[in-house]
């Protein structure tokens, strides 16, 4: 059965990424609604061009580029708001645009190295940007996360004591954004396990080393295996404590990008990516 799913996607990378990444664009700008959910009918508009009128829409330049400049728009609005995945994103669309203008028998290569490049970019940045954050290495952000159910969300939630923990946490957060800050100036969490603080700091150092490892990984290894290893090891990890929907897919995009045709891990990606939106679709997690 595997091995005739396999035979399926033994198609041009580049051919499969373009059919799923609108999918995935017009799901998210769902969730996100506002803003994104007026853009999300551009999107869908050429989507169904090229599906319905011209099936060659999605392997021309210009479709990525007008792709493009709806991303670019929540972020030309207001720079801070759009989540770090929505750049990641945008840098997919171009990498996408840049491949397609090379020679077909080249498109697929072409975009696994810009992709690499991505990934490198991704978590390096992430991981310095983590270590330079006082906060972070400290672990008082994932300190305060942990208060506050931020993590291990499927697992808690069998727990009606620590659900009533962090609904009450999240209760002071509320009253406190709502107060005088001149007259309100902190709270009292109840800490949901014992050692709270020590295991929100090794969250921490986990998750700059896998990020670290990734992106070294990605530098330095030979093994084409071995990356796709490590970096479904991150996403796997991250979807056990952090149900980062809008990440997960996209990470998992970055990874099916980075096969090329003939890659047996392109039908775990896929099936990533189908689970994952799948749980957006459901409204499950952060989009």
């Amino acid at each position: 059965m595997i091995t005739i799913i396999n035979h399926k996607l033994d198609v041009p990378n580049i051919k499969l990424i373009t059919s799923i990444l609108p999918i995935v664009l017009l799901v998210y700008f769902y969730r996100m609604g506002g803003l994104y959910f007026i853009l999300l009918w551009p999107i869908a508009g050429l989507y169904a061009y090229g599906i319905i009128l011209n099936s060659k829409a999605l392997s021309q330049v210009w479709f990525w580029i007008l792709i493009s400049i709806i991303m670019s728009t929540p972020m030309i609005s207001n720079w801070l708001e759009p989540a770090n995945h929505h750049f990641v994103l945008s840098y997919l669309v171009l990498a996408i645009a840049v491949s397609i203008s090379y020679s077909p028998e080249m498109r697929d290569f072409r975009l696994k190295e810009i992709t690499a490049s991505i990934i490198i970019l991704l978590f390096t940045v992430s991981a310095l940007q983590k270590l330079i954050s006082p906060v972070y290495i400290s672990g008082e952000y994932t300190t305060y996360l942990s208060m506050v159910g931020g993590f291990f969300k499927p697992i808690y939630r069998i727990s009606g004591e620590l659900t009533a923990v962090f609904a009450n946490n999240n209760q002071l957060v509320g009253e406190m954004l709502l107060a005088d800050p001149n007259q309100f100036n902190s709270i009292q969490f109840s800490s949901p396990i014992a050692n709270i603080r020590t295991l929100a700091l090794l969250l921490s150092i986990c998750s700059i080393t896998l990020e670290l490892l990734v992106a070294t990984v990605f530098i330095l290894a030979k093994s084409e295996k071995f990356k796709h290893w490590v970096l479904l090891i991150f996403i796997y990890s991250l979807f056990i404590t952090r149900l980062e929907m809008g990440f997960l897919v996209t990470l998992s995009l970055l990874g099916l990008a980075f096969c090329m045709e003939n890659s047996p891990f392109k039908l775990i990606y896929l099936l990533n990516i189908l689970l994952f939106l799948a749980i957006m679709i459901a409204g499950i997690g952060y989009p």
